[in-house]
């Protein structure tokens, strides 16, 4: 319980400093061994990846 009211006193600002973000990427149906069958997925270039985790450590090194 300490430690979920930590949480809550670490990040209640947080939402005055949430951003939104548009991730470029395409829709693909790929085949999945795990499920065995062809499932939807949001796929995401390895430069939209690194522009995202980018955006990402900025916003979190700003606080």
């Amino acid at each position: 319980m300490e430690e979920m009211r930590q949480l809550f006193l670490d990040y209640r600002g947080t939402r005055e400093e949430t951003i939104q973000v548009e991730i470029d990427g395409t829709g693909q149906r790929l085949w999945s061994p795990n499920a065995q069958q062809n499932l939807y997925y949001y796929v995401v270039s390895d430069q939209e990846q690194s522009r995202i985790q980018n955006l990402l450590e900025e916003h979190m090194n700003e606080q």
